[in-house]
């Protein structure tokens, strides 16, 4: 059943204490999105790797010496397991660490309330406030 444009559709609201919210540039909002994919990306392809190369180090021992071509296949599936898990994993760790840098660097920007601490202006005060231009010293009135 559809609603119509004047109906509301139900729901319940669960009030959260104070909720910080940012203000992000399209540049910095999109770098968060490329950065986010590949920490996932990376962090999944390591865990992936590292899985295989210690299922095969553990089923290489039970490998007949007899048939050296599946005991090669598991030695070189363990020295690639290893090798692109380890890879992976530094390269995850290298961009969490760059994420979270841009993530407090995008915090440090942001601008605190204004006013006096208890009484801090709301938006829509900002507004209604008057430019003044700060009153000029002489030059020898400094010294």
């Amino acid at each position: 059943m559809p609603l119509e444009d004047n109906e509301h559709i139900p729901a319940k609201r669960h009030r959260h204490g104070p909720v910080a919210t940012y203000e992000v540039f399209a540049d910095d909002f999109d770098r968060i999105e490329d950065e986010a994919t590949n920490v996932g990306t990376d962090l999944q392809f390591g865990i992936f790797w590292l899985s295989e190369a210690i299922t095969s180090s553990f089923a290489l021992p039970n490998v007949p010496r007899a048939s050296w071509n599946v005991h090669t296949a598991f030695l070189v599936a363990m020295f690639v397991g290893y090798g692109f898990g380890l890879y992976f994993l530094v390269r995850w760790r290298k961009h969490a660490n760059s994420l979270k840098r841009l993530m407090n660097r995008i915090r440090s920007c942001q601008v605190g309330p204004m006013g006096e601490s208890g009484r801090e202006l709301k938006p829509s005060e900002l507004e209604t406030l008057t430019n003044e231009q700060a009153p000029s010293v002489p030059p020898d009135a400094s010294k």
